[in-house]
């Protein structure tokens, strides 16, 4: 009902919220060969989304684990790029991000 009369008076759509904690933004710096990795929890039903970007030249590897191991997703990149699916359950992922360069690369990770 609230979403209707929210519709009618021209309220725009919320963006999809999926991260259990709400909306997160990280930075950072991977150094050569190395790699950093976040847990996090995404609600069940809902579209999860990861987005990472390298913030200067230089490529990334995203994955993305479910709490037994099982891959949800897997990229990468040297630009903008995201991961997107909608968990069966509400649990635990393990967020991965690597460095295969010979070089630093910053990057930003966002997740809804």
């Amino acid at each position: 009902m609230w979403s209707a009369e929210a519709r009618a008076l021209g309220a725009e759509a919320a963006p999809p919220r999926g991260r259990t904690a709400g909306p997160a933004y990280r930075e950072g710096v991977l150094e050569v060969g190395g790699s950093i990795a976040f847990r996090d929890m995404f609600h069940s039903g809902r579209l999860a989304i990861v987005a990472v970007q390298p913030r200067r030249a230089g490529a990334l590897h995203l994955t993305i684990a479910a709490q037994g191991g099982e891959p949800v997703c897997a990229l990468a990149t040297e630009e903008a790029a995201e991961c997107r699916w909608i968990p069966i359950w509400t649990e635990p992922v393990i967020l991965t991000l690597e460095n295969p360069t010979n070089e630093p690369v910053a990057y930003y990770l966002v997740t809804n």
